[in-house]
């Protein structure tokens, strides 16, 4: 290994295969001349040979960034396929009502039970498909640099969104149904448990659809998509899907 030091005022060069070759400083009309000792044979070898291999190495260039292989402890991203329309049936589906939501239960409709009821059927059956969809398409979309014209990506959107837009369409009039109140600070709430949640997540749903069909990048649809999975887990947590 070569190195090459004190730039401004002398040049040594560093040879692990021989002693530091010697310096001469000679002084002409007041400037400082360098000139080099005579060197062993040995010693100009190295510094011929390591001259040599920086030369090659500068001349042909640092070797090229290649792209890691795919990691095989990675499971194959499931295919986004068309999903069947749910259809609600009668359940024993029961509300719950934890505090504070023992104090509204008298504002809780029948319409709210039936849409909490037919929108948990939905939950239960189609909600993580559909966010492992959005996902999916997310992941290859990010391989494609937000190019839907790549690798049947426009499809797979096409398929999702017609999926995203059914699930939409399913939870659209039950969300609007449930009862909304005001408090005495001019808030809005829901009086029926989980209520909020199921209406914030049949929104977020509707801007990811919008968003892909207007072939975003998953920068733009991403947020959207985390705000879903929030209120999605937080439904999920509630229990109050579960019998």
């Amino acid at each position: 290994m070569i190195g090459l030091l004190s730039m401004h005022t002398e040049f040594r060069f560093y040879n692990y295969y021989s002693d530091i070759q010697a310096v001469d400083r000679t002084v002409i009309g007041g400037a400082q001349i360098m000139r080099a000792r005579p060197a062993s044979r040995r010693t100009a070898l190295a510094i011929l040979g390591g001259v040599c291999s920086v030369v090659s190495f500068l001349l042909a260039g640092a070797p090229h960034a290649q792209s890691d292989p795919p990691d095989p402890s990675i499971p194959d991203r499931p295919a986004i396929v068309p999903l069947l329309a749910v259809v609600p049936v009668s359940t024993n589906w029961s509300p719950k009502f934890p505090y504070p939501f023992d104090a509204m239960k008298n504002e809780v409709t029948s319409a709210d039970l039936d849409a909490m009821a037919t929108m948990c059927q939905w939950f239960q059956q189609r909600y993580d498909t559909l966010i492992t969809q959005i996902d999916t398409l997310s992941y290859f979309l990010g391989q494609t640099r937000g190019h839907y014209d790549v690798d049947e990506i426009q499809g797979m959107a096409d398929i999702l969104t017609t999926n995203i837009d059914q699930s939409v369409d399913y939870l659209a009039p039950r969300a609007q149904a449930l009862t909304q109140g005001m408090d005495f600070a001019g808030d809005v709430y829901f009086p029926v448990y989980e209520g909020e949640n199921f209406y914030r997540l049949w929104q977020q749903l509707y801007n990811v659809s919008i968003s892909i069909k207007a072939r975003h990048s998953s920068w733009h649809f991403g947020p959207p998509t985390r705000l879903a999975e929030h209120y999605g887990s937080l439904i999920n947590s509630s229990h109050v899907c579960r019998q």
